[in-house]
């Protein structure tokens, strides 16, 4: 699957440069996720892609963000022209992150699970992922995952004791969609999103 191919995502976003936002924009999301980021939260996102998601947490109040990407393309189109400060970039592998042990307060993913899940070997990869964002979460820290999948298809992957987090899934209304003809679309089913608030050591 192309998904798990960082060229894949390096093509793409030469071939379109511009913002682009998985499943929705953070104003459709906002109340439900910000409650859980304190603005003073070492907040880090992953598969970030050319999301606005880092710049809007910003905007919201949060002082400091750090975005990934595996593909070298989307950092550096993140890293380009002017951005708030308090805003940082990485090439990083979701399955591999570099970072020291409890490095953040927050790890923001708004769709990366879903596309591990839709490639070769998805289940070890997306055992990866998890582990690595429990270790680089501080204790009392939350893991906040949006995803289209429900808990019955998520929690097998989400909810293992290794992981040291308690997992609430929150349903949440998926935004309309403005099609072609400019006609607007209501969507037919939900987004979730997963609250994994790591244990207090």
């Amino acid at each position: 699957m192309a998904y798990q191919d960082p060229a894949y995502w390096d093509q793409r976003f030469r071939e379109d440069p511009e913002p682009f936002e998985w499943f929705c924009s953070f104003a459709d999301i906002k109340s439900f996720i910000k409650p859980h980021i304190p603005d003073s939260a070492r907040v880090l996102v992953v598969g970030n892609g050319t999301s606005r998601l880092g710049h809007d947490l910003l905007e919201a109040g949060v002082a400091r963000v750090e975005v990934t990407d595996v593909s070298p393309v989307a950092v550096e189109l993140l890293s380009a022209g002017t951005h708030p400060p308090g805003l940082t970039a990485q090439v990083q592998d979701v399955t591999a992150l570099s970072y020291p042990p409890a490095s953040f307060d927050v790890v923001v993913d708004k769709g990366t699970l879903d596309s591990l899940l839709c490639g070769d070997d998805s289940r070890a990869r997306v055992h990866k992922f998890m582990q690595n964002v429990a270790r680089v979460l501080a204790p009392a820290g939350k893991f906040l995952a949006v995803s289209y999948a429900d808990p019955d298809q998520r929690n097998m992957y989400i909810s293992r004791s290794e992981y040291d987090w308690d997992v609430t899934p929150v349903k949440m209304p998926k935004p309309p969609i403005v099609n072609l003809g400019g006609d607007v679309e209501v969507g037919s089913s939900d987004l979730w999103l997963y609250v994994c608030a790591k244990r207090d050591e």
